[in-house]
């Protein structure tokens, strides 16, 4: 029978490198979240071309359209910060949390708009149209409520992993 043996802390084998492959996956996912941003920025920013600040029905569909084209862009900034995080890289982890938080400031400031010019696109609207726009502006406020929630949680996971050893 052989004698229990304890093993001493030089002892112990390192743990295992992740295998190659895992990593360029990661990578991969970094980029396809890159690809997933950009097509929702592009789908966002033509939502303000042309501009015609001055009307509030502009504004709000402006606004109501930049919380449509919300989804896109949020699973490709989310999914950059989470791969950054499994891939242990600080620059991607940085820049991921600080474009969650910039895009969660812009949701309050988008909601912001769609508050403030609500009112005045029901009054200028027929009243057969107004249902459409109810029905826009609680999907805004709701896209708004849950992406922003998702990216307020994002920044902060992205703070922690920049202020604490990335597992």
């Amino acid at each position: 029978m052989n004698t229990p043996r304890v093993m001493v802390d030089s002892e112990k084998s390192p743990p295992p490198l992740p295998p190659t492959f895992g990593l360029r996956a990661w990578r991969t996912v970094i980029a396809l979240g890159v690809v997933l941003a950009l097509a929702g920025l592009t789908d966002i920013s033509l939502a303000f071309y042309p501009p015609n600040l001055g009307s509030a029905p502009w504004r709000f569909t402006t606004f109501v359209s930049v919380m449509n084209g919300l989804p896109v862009l949020s699973l490709g900034l989310l999914t950059i910060l989470m791969a950054g995080i499994a891939v242990g890289s600080r620059t991607v982890v940085r820049i991921g949390t600080i474009a969650n938080a910039v895009l969660l400031v812009g949701l309050v400031l988008a909601l912001i708009g769609i508050a403030t010019s609500a009112g005045a696109t029901m009054a200028e609207v027929p009243a057969e149209v107004r249902v459409g726009i109810r029905k826009a502006m609680a999907k805004g406020v709701a896209f708004g409520v849950i992406f922003g929630l998702a990216h307020a949680l994002g920044a902060v996971t992205g703070f922690r992993a920049t202020t604490r050893p990335i597992d």
